[in-house]
């Protein structure tokens, strides 16, 4: 384990003790009900989590949103929120937690959401934490504040994407591959999404999403996850085309789902705050929503 993975399991345990809505909302996670979907060659798992309800549920946020009422700017959080300090980052405990640890990696400055500037930056955090996913919401496709660039942090084990990866031969095929890198897109797997594996995956990576760009898909549609593992990033890109799915919008409660994707539901793990959404939901809700928001 890295010196660092070691202080920041440290730095969330002591943010626990000291801070009353973090140690609730974590708490709150142990209640968090789920079940699956099954697929051909992989799963799908919908949780119900009601502390989520404020990032689910949230208004777009406008990419200009002030400074001075930013939660991510330093002056604008709660005083028993602590950090550990990454240079041009901050390490937070986010405190409406998907997963049993969950960490936001904020900016110190107040710049919109985007990662091509800071993606030298990501890649390090990954090699930090390198039992964690590190994942990045674009602006328009589940970024809780575009205004503010940040990304985050779970353990990878939680996310279902790494296991269908690792063990599914049905879900993604070599595109192309050299000494440099190997390239992977998914099939049959309800969402698109791009891997990159490699020692040295920035070139591939700015030559993706320039592909992408060029098909009308530019970053602020994209979401992304990477892990580092056995001197190498495995890099996750998935392309979008809507940031909500119509069913988020329905007026008719019996069809209604609030259902925001973001990274964590285009892993395969799908969030909805409400009891009753969560009882409902269907096999074929999924595969609409996959349908309606993947690019």
């Amino acid at each position: 384990m890295s010196n660092f993975q070691t202080s920041a399991y440290q730095f969330f345990e002591n943010q626990l003790n000291t801070w009353q809505l973090v140690r609730d909302n974590f708490e709150g996670l142990k209640l968090v009900k789920t079940k699956n979907f099954d697929f051909e060659g992989f799963s799908i798992e919908v949780c119900c989590n009601p502390v989520r309800i404020r990032s689910t549920a949230i208004n777009v946020i406008k990419a200009d949103y002030p400074e001075n009422s930013c939660f991510l700017c330093k002056e604008n959080r709660p005083s028993v929120q602590s950090s550990i300090d990454l240079g041009e980052f901050e390490l937070l405990v986010n405190p409406y937690p998907i997963f049993p640890i969950h960490f936001t990696i904020a900016n110190k400055k107040h710049a919109i959401q985007d990662i091509l500037p800071y993606l030298h930056h990501y890649l390090y955090f990954a090699t930090l934490l390198p039992a964690f996913a590190i994942f990045f919401n674009g602006t328009k496709c589940g970024a809780s504040a575009p205004c503010h660039t940040h990304f985050q942090a779970a353990e990878k084990i939680y996310f279902p994407l790494f296991k269908d990866y690792r063990n599914s031969k049905n879900v993604f095929d070599i595109v192309e591959q050299n000494a440099d890198f190997t390239l992977k897109y998914s099939k049959n797997y309800l969402r698109n999404v791009i891997c990159i594996v490699s020692k040295n995956p920035i070139p591939v990576f700015e030559k993706t999403l320039c592909n992408l760009q060029q098909k009308g898909i530019p970053n602020t549609m994209i979401n992304v996850i990477s892990c580092f593992d056995n001197d190498e990033w495995t890099i996750f890109i998935f392309p979008r085309k809507a940031f909500r799915p119509t069913q988020f919008f329905e007026q008719d409660e019996d069809r209604r789902l609030m259902i925001s994707p973001a990274s964590v539901e285009l892993s395969g793990k799908i969030i909805t705050p409400l009891e009753a959404h969560f009882d409902k939901i269907t096999k074929a809700n999924i595969v609409d929503i996959y349908k309606q928001i993947s690019g």
